[in-house]
């Protein structure tokens, strides 16, 4: 149930016209996610006649919620966990990259049919890149899921050399195969860290998967969670890159998408001061 005060401050209830765009948020827990505050403020921002709304979702309903958001011609869908492969037979169309990864976080409607596209990938590389390309660096991600596949591919994509260690040593073996990289178990990490490294990802649900001693003082850490916790892995380290970059950046990319946009800039402008936890603008931002 929306609060009045969610319902006129996020959602923009007064503005909604029979003409505005619906775009819409699908997974399973929706409670702290990010989405529908950032990309409300940029629609606003940007004078887009549009809304963006979540909708909680769970494997087996998604042929039902197809159907549906057809009829309602729902433009476009940003697809988070547990769901990023299982929309995959409900497109018309994947691309090439989102095929190879496995995986697809951004669906658009074109002439009655839904294509989709991953853009994880790029916006948690955009958000690494922002002070030096990771091209010719040592990458070790933390997790061999869903999140993983896609930074590592476009890390390597990038020049990126990766190795991944995963709890379960047989899944990181499996997917370093497929981007052509090493894997490991958690195990391993002192040896990563006697080894060296530029770059550290954690890609997992784990607030702090290895020992903060294995964190190289020098190496540039990322934890695609949003808001980690007090106690978390980027709390240990000294350059770090929070999770809500990584948002901000496949958010861009995602409204480009849908909009035909080309000012990445401007966007970034209007979605950042609402996500961004060190300066969020509105008090009911929050309570997520």
């Amino acid at each position: 149930q929306l609060s009045l005060k969610e319902l006129l401050e996020i959602y923009h209830y007064r503005k909604i016209r029979p003409s505005t765009a619906i775009y819409a948020l699908i997974g399973n827990p929706l409670k702290n996610v990010l989405s529908h505050i950032g990309h409300n403020a940029a629609f606003q921002k940007m004078g887009l006649d549009a809304v963006y709304i979540k909708i909680p979702l769970i494997s087996q309903e998604l042929e039902r919620f197809f159907n549906l958001a057809k009829k309602m011609g729902i433009l476009g869908i940003s697809v988070t966990m547990p769901l990023k492969e299982d929309v995959l037979p409900y497109l018309s169309y994947v691309d090439p990259d989102a095929c190879l990864m496995g995986a697809v976080n951004t669906i658009t409607l074109d002439s009655g049919d839904y294509f989709g596209c991953n853009t994880d990938g790029e916006g948690a590389l955009d958000a690494l890149e922002i002070g030096e390309s990771i091209n010719g660096k040592k990458v070790i991600l933390i997790g061999a899921g869903g999140a993983a596949r896609a930074i590592g591919y476009v890390a390597v994509k990038r020049g990126a050399k990766i190795v991944i260690l995963n709890r379960t040593k047989e899944k990181a073996l499996e997917l370093a195969k497929e981007l052509n990289g090493q894997g490991g178990g958690l195990d391993e990490m002192g040896q990563e860290f006697e080894k060296g490294y530029d770059v550290l990802i954690n890609c997992t649900p784990v607030y702090l998967p290895i020992d903060p001693k294995h964190l190289i003082p020098t190496a540039l850490i990322m934890d695609i969670k949003a808001y980690p916790q007090e106690g978390s892995l980027l709390t240990h380290a000294i350059d770090i890159v929070e999770g809500y970059e990584m948002f901000v950046h496949q958010a861009v990319r995602q409204e480009k998408i849908w909009f035909q946009l080309s000012e990445e800039e401007s966007i970034r402008n209007a979605i950042l001061p609402f996500v961004n936890p060190h300066n969020r603008v509105k008090p009911l931002f929050i309570s997520l």
